[in-house]
């Protein structure tokens, strides 16, 4: 599976600019400063499934990584060269929207409706749905496009320069999250859990062991070199 999202990302750099013949497989490796993408004919889609929450409950974030790790992985890996830009969001609020993970990407109309089908066809998905840990699976209309720019889905808050080039960023981000679910999973031990119960409960135990890497690792290596990056300057913290 790992090898889908490493294919991903080289075939990804391919479409957007010239590349030499020997391409590095490195999931490290980002588009350099200089690729951009072009907006015509691509927008902003989002697939959400929203996950089951008793009211009195604490979120299990964790029900996120069964649909990370085996609808959305191989995914990005058969749909490499129609998706521009991608991105997970996890939330969860007392609000009708509630526990709700989403993959957001950015493509034209014919390549959102392919896939479209290709998470809707997924047996886990059904899986989860009859099982209660899915309670919706809400798509957009690909007959009535939306949020065309690159820009399109950042925080109109933001300087209109960050919001166009925030979304490179956050690929980047959901990237290395799901290359850590994919490094932590051990095929083996996930084959053998075939009920979506067993399946989740072992999805937990990853989920924890991710949050561990992130609590020990997550100053330096995420907010030191982020930090690194823009020269060490202190942030302005204004609430």
């Amino acid at each position: 599976m790992r090898f889908g999202i490493i294919l991903f990302l080289v075939v990804t750099l391919g479409a957007c600019a010239h590349q030499p013949s020997q391409v590095a497989t490195d999931t490290r490796a980002m588009p350099s400063p200089e690729v951009r993408i072009e907006d015509d004919g691509n927008y902003w889609w989002y697939a959400r499934f929203q996950m089951a929450w008793g009211e009195k409950e604490r979120p299990d974030f964790s029900q996120n990584l069964i649909i990370a790790h085996e609808v959305i992985a191989p995914l990005l890996a058969r749909h490499a060269s129609e998706i521009r830009l991608w991105r997970f969001h996890r939330r969860a609020a007392h609000d009708p929207t509630g526990h709700q993970f989403s993959f957001i990407f950015y493509s034209t109309p014919e390549a959102a409706r392919a896939i479209y089908d290709d998470i809707s066809a997924q047996r886990i998905v059904d899986r989860l749905q009859k099982s209660g840990n899915l309670i919706a699976l809400k798509l957009d209309d690909t007959a009535r496009p939306q949020r065309a720019a690159i820009s399109g889905t950042s925080d109109p808050n933001w300087p209109d320069s960050i919001q166009r080039s925030w979304p490179y960023f956050i690929m980047g981000v959901s990237l290395m999250w799901l290359d850590l679910v994919e490094q932590t999973v051990d095929p083996n031990e996930l084959g053998s859990r075939l009920s979506v119960s067993k399946r989740l409960k072992y999805y937990k135990e990853i989920d924890n062991q991710i949050t561990a890497l992130w609590k020990h690792s997550g100053r330096h290596a995420f907010f030191h070199h982020i930090s690194g990056i823009y020269g060490y300057e202190p942030l302005d913290f204004i609430f």
